[in-house]
């Protein structure tokens, strides 16, 4: 047989963190293992690439083929702060990687149950659409109600899609837009038809679920989603299977594009069918494959079946924090859009220490072609270190992930509640209050990790849209979905929302960095500007204890004095006392590294020696001295009191004397003598500095 290839990615809270420490296990369809690993709990959450047995390729090209053109794999994961999560009916064509992506949910305590099961149905090709692209038939219109029309086209954040026919009783869920597209053409084409073939495809369901959009075509109606995954009626989304890889990209290339007919404003709601077992005045999913076999582009395709076109790109998508300019940034660039890349890496690199931080100078240089490539590798993006289309909004849409996740976790942001007290009474429709607003808070935190949960505003007033989160949380955790909030439903929710506090460690976001003021700080100076460099050197001596701890004031006395000179001797400054340009930008820096904790996330990449189990001092010899030179050696290019060793494997007074410098610098019992505590914080700052996190080079000017 061919191969085909699986990658697992893990992620939990719309993709704001890594999930740690999880067990894959991949079975063939007669139960038995052929893959089984752990992914580190330092890892980005992607597995490595799995090759499995698929059937031939060409059986996935001929619309004759009766039989299935793809190998079924079942896949279990484990993580013990997490559901476990077992997913049946994974679908690998042959040469195609399939992705399957995973959403952990922490475990709530005294939970009924601890796994979640996903069964992905037959491929859509295998069966017959109800009626092909919901031409035949409309949602039954309720009382009163009629269809809107928006005043603009845009590209929504999130999709809400319910799981059944309208008219029926089903979950709905809660996802990006991209992942909606990738999922639906993932269901209902072959991942490995010709590019032309694909694009096509994507672009008509682009514009069809647009187009529902647009029309509110269900909102309008009282539904609370956007569309459904009925085939009778839209386009046919699964909930939990893997996409393929061929379409991801193109997807993430093309995802703010749709069709138009000439002189319209609305996206062209683009019917279509498999155009074998079911035929339809719109496309032919099967006849796009011949086209693109002939030459056809992907417009040519469309216009072949729908008559004259226009492509729109719209810029408008809500929810990302700016647009893109419209051509690739990377090395050598410059300006706001550079500027805009590397503050929101920085902020992504808090929650993924492994993507190196870079100053914020508008400049792209080595150290931000390094982060944007390391970026791309953890979220399944060509690693060529350029910032083009795709990689512009995947930052984008990570980086608002990431800080919404930090608001909702964040003490500062949280108002004050009963620490989880049952209000007492009932809340429904119509009730207000504090009481609500603590409901709803508990709810947006939960819809990070439940797709299930719409988010809400949390504004203490109970209306449909928190009556619609409540009915969404208590149909997920097996409750009467009543939409009213008794002290059952309330219990299930706090604990639901204190098993996040529990299994998901957010780490602390760090404040803007300010930019240097133009004028030297120094003795005497008060203000905001002192507050601000007493407030960043207090956090860097956490790391750094030769920087004495300061009482932040907002005044410049001996004390800011004392630490802004030991902080310029460590790191190789003019040692005056005087905060000017290069100061301020190295404390920027240092200071960003620190917040970000990458210097104690160790790097697997790093080659590190363990503590030997004894006190290594002057006289020593052999290679456990000659490791403690050589990680001397490369902690001193950035920590500049160390002096420069020969690695000759004695452990002479030059040797204690930099042992001494270092120890110094981190606060430890100056003796010359490398111990336990000494050697880790070698290994620690040595891995830090190796692998990129901790940099001389750090693009400050």
């Amino acid at each position: 047989m061919a191969q085909g290839y699986l990658k697992i990615e893990l992620k939990t809270a719309q993709n704001a963190l890594p999930v740690g420490q999880t067990e894959l296990t991949v079975l063939d369809s007669d139960g038995n293992i052929v893959f089984d690993e752990f992914i580190d709990e330092n890892y980005s959450g992607s597995s490595s690439l799995i090759s499995l047995e698929a059937p031939e390729k060409e059986l996935s090209l001929s619309p004759d083929y009766t039989g299935v053109p793809y190998s079924v794999y079942n896949l279990i994961i484990a993580n013990e702060l997490y559901f476990d999560v077992n997913i049946m009916g994974i679908q690998i064509f042959a040469d195609e990687t399939a992705i399957q992506p995973v959403v952990l949910a922490p475990i709530p305590a005294g939970s009924t149950f601890t796994s979640l099961e996903f069964s992905i149905p037959p491929h859509q090709l295998l069966s017959s659409r109800d009626i092909p692209g919901g031409v035949y038939t409309r949602p039954p219109q309720k009382s009163g109600t009629a269809p809107n029309i928006l005043g603009e086209v845009f590209i929504p954040s999130t999709i809400t899609v319910h799981l059944g026919r309208p008219d029926r009783d089903a979950d709905n869920v809660t996802v990006s837009f991209k992942d909606y597209i990738k999922n639906v053409a993932s269901s209902e084409i072959y991942p490995t038809w010709p590019e032309n073939s694909l694009r096509a495809n994507i672009l008509a369901q682009i514009s069809l679920v647009l187009n529902r959009v647009y029309t509110e075509w269900y909102r309008g109606r009282g539904y609370p989603f956007d569309i459904t995954n009925s085939t009778a009626f839209d386009q046919y989304f699964v909930f939990g299977r893997n996409i393929f890889e061929s379409v991801s990209k193109i997807t993430d290339e093309i995802f703010n594009v749709y069709l138009r007919k000439p002189g319209r404003l609305e996206p062209y709601y683009a019917e279509y069918c498999n155009g074998t077992t079911v035929s339809c005045p719109g496309m032919s999913q099967w006849g796009t494959v011949s086209l693109a076999q002939q030459g056809f582009s992907p417009l040519s395709i469309l216009e072949y079946y729908y008559g004259e076109l226009d492509l729109i790109t719209t810029n408008d998508i809500r929810g990302v924090t700016g647009s893109y300019p419209g051509y690739p940034i990377a090395r050598g660039s410059s300006g706001e859009n550079v500027r805009t890349i590397q503050n929101q890496l920085n902020r992504i690199a808090i929650n993924y220490p492994s993507i190196p931080y870079v100053f914020p100078d508008g400049v792209f240089g080595s150290g931000t072609e390094q982060a944007v490539r390391r970026f791309q590798e953890i979220f399944d993006l060509d690693p060529d270190g350029i910032v083009g289309k795709s990689t512009w909004y995947q930052i984008s849409y990570i980086f608002v992930a990431v800080t919404k996740l930090a608001e909702l976790t964040s003490e500062g942001q949280r108002p004050l509640y009963n620490d989880f007290e049952y209000p007492g009474r009932v809340l429904k429709r119509g009730t207000v209050g504090t009481d609500v607003q603590e409901l709803q808070f508990y709810l947006t935190n939960l819809a990070l990790f439940y797709p299930t949960i719409p988010e809400v505003s949390i504004d203490g007033r109970f209306g449909q849209g928190t009556e619609n989160a409540v009915r969404g949380f208590q149909k997920t955790f097996d409750l009467n979905p009543d939409g009213e909030v008794g002290e059952i439903t309330w219990e299930a929710v706090t604990t639901a929302y204190k098993a996040i506090l529990d299994n998901v460690d957010v780490p602390k976001e760090t404040p803007a960095l300010r930019e240097y003021p133009g004028n030297l700080i120094r003795r005497g100076s008060q203000g905001s500007d002192v507050l601000y460099i007493q407030n960043l050197l207090n956090e860097v001596g956490e790391v750094f204890g030769a920087i004495p701890a300061l009482t932040e004031d907002g005044i410049f006395g001996g004390g800011t004095f004392n630490a802004v000179t030991a902080f310029q001797r460590i790191f190789g400054l003019t040692a005056d006392g005087i905060v000017g340009r290069d100061t301020w930008n190295k404390l920027n820096y240092i200071y960003s590294v620190v917040a970000s904790g990458c210097i104690y996330n160790n790097n697997a990449s790093v080659n590190l020696m363990p503590y030997p189990g004894y006190i290594i001092s002057q006289g020593a010899q052999g290679a456990n001295v000659s490791y403690i030179q050589r990680t001397l050696n490369g902690i001193r290019n950035v920590i500049a009191p160390i002096p420069f060793l020969s690695v000759d494997g004695i452990f002479g007074s030059g040797t204690a004397n930099a042992v001494r410098a270092f120890q110094s610098v981190f606060g430890l019992s100056a003796d010359g003598a490398v111990g336990r505590d000494t050697w880790s914080q070698l290994n620690y700052m040595y891995s830090a500095v190796a692998s990129g996190c901790l940099s001389q080079y750090n693009n400050v000017i």
